[in-house]
This record gives structure tokens, sequence and C-alpha cells, in this order.
């Protein structure tokens, strides 16, 4: 079962949603740029934290369907955690407001997002988001 999850929102332009991290925690800086990633509750089913994040940490996401898991490893966050990764397709959205951990939600091509000072793990998500075939789903 996965401990947290990330979730690589992507639009019809290919860009996908990169927020910034406003908390100190040990496995992350304010400043620092992600994918939105969530803690699973105990209990709590996939789609119950997918949606979970997205009203966290993507709030004007209003419509998107799963597309499929990108891939899944051991982080060491707070000990070994582990964490799967989702292709969500976003059909209906606004701007996203910033919360309580995260502010600056920015649409950008991935390639571009690479380019920023990711908290951990979020490089890899998004590297294997662009190694995806366009034919693969969940």
């Amino acid at each position: 079962m996965f401990r947290g999850i990330a979730l690589v929102l992507k639009r019809k332009d290919g860009k996908i949603l990169i927020i910034q991290e406003t908390q100190k925690k040990p496995w992350k800086e304010p400043g620092d740029f992600s994918v939105p990633m969530e803690t699973r509750n105990k209990n709590e089913t996939l789609a119950e934290v997918i949606k979970r994040a997205i009203n966290e940490e993507a709030n004007g996401i209003r419509e998107y369907t799963v597309v499929r898991k990108i891939r899944q490893k051991n982080y060491n966050i707070l000990g070994l955690a582990l964490v799967g990764c989702f292709l969500l397709e976003v059909t209906q959205y606004n701007n996203p407001l910033a919360g309580q951990e995260v502010k600056n939600h920015q649409w950008m091509p991935p390639e571009e997002a690479l380019r920023l000072k990711l908290r951990p793990g979020a490089r890899e998500m998004i590297e294997g988001f662009l190694k995806l075939s366009p034919s693969s789903s969940l």
C-alpha cells in the first residue's frame, strides 16, 4: 500500500501543474517547487487521497481523469515510505489559490519545471512522466 502519492496534473496543451512549498519539513524546504504530493492516511482509499491532495494543493482543479500510474518507489521520508505517482488529465480548472502549505501554482512545460529547485522526489516524478509512451494507460 502506498504511504504517499504524487500527482502529475496535465492539461491538453501538455503543461503540468507545479506548486511551491511554503512549509519546512524534514523532506522539503520553503521555496522548493514540486508536483502535488500528499501522505495517505490510514484506511484512506486511493481515490480519497487523490481527491484530498487536489483539494489541499491544487484546489482549482474541477474535473480530471486518472490516466495511469507513472511509478512507485520507496523514498526516505521519515523512514522508507512507498510513494505512488499518478498521471491525471485535467479537463476543467480555475486558477488554484494559495493554501496553507503551497503557493505560486504555475502551469508549465515539464522540461521547464526540471530547471527549478525541486523538492526531493519531484524531479523523478516529472522525469517518469516524460518517459511515458502516449498510448500508456492505468
